[in-house]
Formats: C-alpha cells, structure tokens, sequence
C-alpha cells in the first residue's frame, strides 16, 4: 500500500477539476485498498458522465463485488450510455449472479427496468441497446445461464435486429445440455458456415452434453464442417478413424495433423496419398513421433516419397532424418546439388541435412558457392545456427564461416589458383523445358537415397577448402555403410534439434557476386557466434574496401558486445575509421559498438558525440553512455536535448544507473513536451526508482504550486504504480 495516496487520489476524484477526476480514478485502479473502493464508488455519482464512466472501469479492474450494488444503479438509472456499457461489464467480471435477469431481457429488446434515453438515436445516430446486447450475451456465457437459450435463439431469428448468431452460438455452447440440444436442432436446419460455427462453438465451450451433435457434424455433407468437428474431439478419440479415408483432403490432412499420433497405422497408409498437404501433414506427424514409425518399410516408404511436389518432398526427407538419423543425410547431398530439380525441392533438402545435426556440416560446407542465393542463405543460416550451438571452439561450422568470410571457399572470379577456380566453376545446369516447367517434377528413379561413400579425411574443412574431398554425388553403393556417431556428434545433434537460429532478414533477389555474397552474410550470420577469435576476425574486416561488408562486420561486433558485454580494447581504432561514413546508419553503428569497448578513451570518445549534428548519433550516444554505467551531468544535460528522443534516452540511461536518486530528474522531465512522456518516465520510475519517484509524486499532488501539472503527477503516478506492480509479479515468478 502507498501511504495517503489513496487519501490524496480520493480528494482529487471528489473536489477536482473535471480531467483531473478522471485521472484520479483512473489511478485509484492501481491501488487495491478498501479507501480506493469506496472513492470510486462514490464516484458513480459525480456529474460529469467521463468520471462516471472512468470510475466504472476501475471498479471492473479491482474486482471487487461490494461495488455490485452502486454498479446495478448505474447501468438502470445513469443516462449516459457508456456509463451503462461500463457497468455492465464490470458486473459480468464480477460475477454478479442478480444481474442475470436483466441480462436476459437486454438480450431481446430494450427493457423498462433501465431508463433510457429516448432522444439519443435522433441526436447521437447510435441505439446504445445494440452494445448493451452483446455484452448482455457475452455475460449470459459467462454465467452459463441454461434458462436463458430461447432469449437467445429470439434475438438470433431476428431479422430486423444486428447478426448475433456469433456470440449467441457461443454462449449456448456454454450452456449445459439446454444449449448442446438446441444448437444440435439449429444445426440440422441451418446453412454451412452457421453449421460450422457452431461445431465450433461447442468445441470451445468443451461441452460434455454435445457428443450427438459432433457424430452429427462428423457425416456432414460439408467437408469444412467434418473438419472442424474433427478438431473438436480428443486426438485419440476412435470416431477420429474414418476421417483418414474422407473423400476431402483438408479433412484428411486435418485429422492426420490433429491426431495422427494416436492411429500411426492409417498415417502409414497415407504416405502415398494423392494429395500434397495430406503428405506433407503425414511426414509432419512421422518427423515429429518417430519412435512410433521405427520399421524399416515405413523408412522405405518415406524415402520413395522424397519426389514430387517440392513441399511435400522437404517434409518427406525431414522424416526420413528422423527415423534414420544422420545416416541418412549423404544421399540427400545429390538433391541439395541436382539443379534440374525445383529450388524448393533443393532447398529442403538442406532443412532435412540441417536437421540431421552436425555431421551434416561437411556437405553444407560444400554448396556454400551455390548459383541460387536462396540455397546460399539457407545452407550459411544452418552452418550459423550449428556454430552457434556447439560451446566448443573451434568447430568445423564456426571455421567454415571463417573461410567464407575470407573468401577462401567461395573465390572471386579473378582467383589464380587453378585449384581453386576448377572447385568454384559448375557447369551450367540445362535449362529445363518451358512446357515441362507448368509440371510436377519427379526425382529421377536412380536418385540415390543412401549413404555413399567417402574417405575417412574428406568432412574435414582442409579438404573441402582444398578440393581434396571426393564429390558428394559419387555413385551410390549396393551396400551403405551408416554414419558412425561419437558421443559428442550425439550431443551435437540433440543441441541441434533444441535451437533455431535467429537471424536478420535477407533480400533473396540480388545481382551481387555470390563470393561477395557469401562473404558479407558470412559477417552477418558471425554475429550469433561471439567469442574472441571471430570478434577479432570481423574487426579486421573493418578495413576491407567492400563497404557492405564493412556494415555486415560492424553489426556483428555490435551483437558480439551486446552478448558478452565486452569488446576489446584494440577495437577502437578500427571503429573510429568508420565514423567518417556517409551513411548514418554506420556511424550509429559505431556509436552503438563503443559502448562495450574496453578503457576509457571510449568514454571519451562518446561525450564527444553528445553534441553531433546527428539526432540519432546522439540517442546512441546517450544509450551506450549508459551501458557503460554513466549518470553525471552530461546526461542529465541531455534531458534537454532539442530532440526528443535524446531526452527519452537520458532518462531511461539516468535511471538504470542512479535508481531512486534518478527519481525529481524523471519528474522534472515529464513536465516537458507539455508531459506529452508522463506515461513513460511513470514506467520508468515504476520499474527503477519506485520508492522515491512514487513518494515524490504523491507530495506533489497535495503542493498547489504545482496545480496546472497535476493531470501529468495522476498519470505519471498511475503508470509507476502498475509497473511497479508488475516488475514485483516478475520478481516472484
């Protein structure tokens, strides 16, 4: 409880202006005490109808049913419709059981038990009823009122009345057996889309008297309403059987998906299905509970499917990784190289290497040059995501990146070394028929789908970057020999499966070189990798004469400090260079990158941007200012900034670092912009400088000088007191 506030809040909300009485109840919300209630509630009373409507709302947020009474006054007698509509929900909330009747005679028409007023339609072009129908009926659903199902069939037959067939459906679905028999008639003499809403209204309600109505939607004629009616049973339920075989594919991908997990044998028997959602739902299902479809004519019957639609082939080899395990990743190799097939094809082929865990990083390493940039994205995000999951430096992922940045897997054209441009020159891949295009293209028969075989050097990064290594699409051999996993490829891949990558988005259309491709998304991906060989590698790439590199390099080393929190000294020099960019966007960059650069002369260097002709240099340099725990005269001058958002950083920098003692600055500055912020230092003083900056408000309600402020002290008082509210409920969870 704060002391006296509810006191002070109290005497604003019965003797203030007009606006300040409204804020004060507003405030009154966030305090939960028995002084709170009852100045609220008097409140219902004032003359001004915003405060009434106001006071109405917090009393419907504190919860509390000893204002039940005074609400029922208002929403019957109060001739201002928001104040009803306000009421009334705050009732419903409660729970309020007497307000049932009125309930349902609002739910038909206008009653005589609330005053009205009868002019409002001609001067205010609105009928309030309509609102207080809704709400009505929203309230009949909460309350599970059974007696209330012909009020609604009443109003939902009524054609010259608004469509409430929606809520009204809902609330019958709640409705115990009274509701489930009358939405069981209304289905059997209803359109489609009113038949489906109601399936589905039962299934949220979880009705347990609806059991007749939903073996009624399973045989419908409609397929929309057999699948809603199938979600809206138990997965394992055994009416769930038939709809496998339905004759409409979205109903069988829909069960499959719903409940695939609990009839493994008629998932099997779709893994041929004709149409690609439903075997795109079936692969799903297999990848996901793979113990239950361990049989080597079930891993057979996937491998046939990797072919076709390109949808369902990614998903189909996803599988296949799942039962197989890494073992099955080499034959998926000649798909992600095969440049006859469709890209997406090819490209899910590298989501099932991916998903194979790390063993697949040597094949991955080798289509990093691809012609398509979308593969090369695809195959550089998964190589990030498995250097950034592995705690063990150097990893063949992380160095792979490296050699990519470097420009030693991918090399330019002009490259010397035959060697090198033998490994990067792919012949041209035939271009396919025009006419065969509009086709679904099919794998060819002989598309090897088993291990192949290799030497024992050939997934080291020297032999992939030397050209040493046998070609991945070497003939198959009559006898596979699986992928032998040490213990640590074991917990790679479990790693693997535990994370997904985040990444920053990527144009796929570009005319850019793929090795100057490779290269600036190899400095970009770096960035989810921090440790301190690849902080020092991107530093180097500061000076590279590519300046889109130099902004990729530079948004890495930003991440690497944001992550660790530390960047090393030697860093400096090599940022400062950038700062002469023309592009704004680099220089806040830097800015932003000095923050967790080590020693002083990075201190120094940031003060010195306080007072840049860059608006946003100087929001950058406030932040990172106050990363680096700064809090002194310097920044509470930029509470002052000419531009606002420099303000704003100041203040969240003042009171990270200076807690309570932040607290009269914060006020002071929630005064400025005409208290435009009052909303936001209240946040800020909630979460950081409660004890003070809460205090201090409160005073300054009861100090007369500071009158014309008041609206900006409610506020800014209201909002500090929810978030303190709400870092307290965090601190506990």
């Amino acid at each position: 409880m704060i002391p006296n506030a509810e006191g002070i809040l109290a005497d604003i909300l019965a003797n203030g202006a007009d606006v300040h009485r409204c804020a004060a109840a507003r405030a009154l919300a966030a305090i939960e005490t028995r002084g709170a209630l009852e100045a609220l509630t008097k409140a219902l009373l004032d003359e001004d109808p915003d405060v009434r409507t106001d006071a109405a709302m917090a009393l419907g947020r504190l919860g509390d049913p000893a204002a039940a009474e005074a609400l029922m006054a208002n929403l019957t007698g109060d001739p201002d419709p928001d104040v009803k509509k306000a009421a009334l929900s705050a009732l419903i909330d409660f729970g309020h059981e007497p307000v049932v009747p009125l309930l349902r005679k609002l739910v038909v028409s206008r009653t005589d038990d609330i005053d009205w007023d009868e002019d409002e339609f001609y001067t205010e072009g609105w009928d309030s009823w309509v609102d207080l129908q809704l709400l009505a009926i929203r309230g009949l659903a909460r309350f599970g009122t059974s007696e209330a199902v012909p009020e609604i069939l009443t109003a939902m037959a009524d054609e010259m009345g608004q469509d409430v067939s929606e809520p009204g459906v809902a609330a019958m679905a709640h409705m115990g057996r009274e509701g489930a028999d009358s939405l069981e008639e209304l289905f059997r003499i209803t359109d489609p889309q009113l038949r489906r809403r109601i399936v589905a209204g039962i299934a949220n309600a979880k009705n347990p008297h609806a059991a007749s109505l939903i073996t009624l939607a399973l045989a419908d004629e409609s397929p929309r309403v057999r699948e809603v009616a199938a979600l809206a049973l138990d997965a394992g339920d055994p009416q769930l059987e038939p709809l496998f075989s339905d004759s409409d594919p979205s109903v069988r991908s829909g069960v499959v998906g719903h409940s695939g997990a609990h009839f493994p044998d008629r998932v099997v028997a779709l893994i041929a299905d004709p149409d690609p959602n439903v075997r795109i739902e079936v692969f799903k299902t297999i990848a996901t509970h793979a113990d239950l479809f361990k049989d080597e004519a079930v891993s057979t019957a996937v491998q046939k499917a990797i072919a076709g639609e390109p949808k369902a082939a990614h998903q189909a080899a996803l599988a296949l990784v799942a039962l197989r395990g890494p073992k099955a990743i080499k034959g998926l190799t000649h798909a992600m190289k095969n440049k006859t097939l469709p890209l997406a094809f090819r490209l899910g082929a590298v989501q099932a290497l991916q998903a194979a865990g790390p063993v697949a990083v040597p094949y991955l390493l080798r289509a990093i040059g691809d012609d398509e940039r979308q593969m090369r994205l695809a195959v550089m995000t998964a190589l990030a995501g498995f250097a950034a999951d592995d705690p063990v430096w150097p990893n063949a992922a992380g160095e792979g990146l490296l050699a990519a940045l470097a420009g030693t897997l991918v090399a330019p054209p002009e490259e010397s070394d035959p060697e090198a441009s033998e490994e990067i020159a792919e012949p041209e891949a035939e271009a396919p028929d025009p006419a065969a295009a509009e086709e679904e293209l099919e794998v060819d028969s002989t598309f090897p789908l088993v291990a192949v075989s290799e030497e024992a050097d050939s997934s080291t990064l020297e032999s992939i970057v030397s050209g040493g290594a046998d070609d991945v699409a070497a003939e198959a051999v009559s006898d596979p020999q699986p992928v032998e996993l040490s213990a640590q490829d074991e917990r790679f891949v479990e790693l693997a499966k535990q994370r997904r990558m985040s990444k920053r988005k990527m144009s796929l259309d570009s005319d850019v070189a793929p090795y100057l491709d490779v290269q600036r998304f190899a400095a970009t991906l770096l960035g989810e990798v921090p440790n301190p060989e690849i902080t020092a590698t991107l530093i180097e790439r500061l000076t590279d004469g590519d300046p889109e590199l130099r902004e990729a390099a530079l948004n890495s080393i930003v991440r690497h400090g944001e992550k660790t929190g530390v960047l090393p000294a030697n860093a400096l020099t090599p940022l400062l260079e950038q700062i002469g960019d023309t592009r704004s966007e680099v220089r806040v960059l830097v800015v932003r990158a000095l923050a967790w650069v080590k020693g002083e002369a990075a201190t120094i260097e940031l003060r010195g941007y306080l007072n840049d002709e860059d608006s946003f240099l100087r929001v950058e340099a406030v932040r990172s200012l106050g990363h680096r725990g700064i809090a002194d005269d310097t920044i509470i001058a930029c509470l002052k900034d000419s531009y606002v958002g420099v303000g704003i950083a100041a203040a969240k920098a003042l009171a990270d670092n200076l807690g309570d003692d932040a607290a009269e600055l914060l006020i002071g500055f929630a005064f400025d912009h005409d208290g435009a912020y009052r909303h936001e230092v209240g946040r800020l003083l909630g979460a950081s400088a409660s004890n003070a900056g809460i205090f201090r408000l409160i005073e300054l309600l009861s100090d007369d000088t500071y009158l014309r402020h008041r609206l900006v002290v409610i506020d800014a008082l209201a909002a500090a007191l929810e978030e303190r509210s709400h870092t307290e409920e965090r601190q506990v969870a």
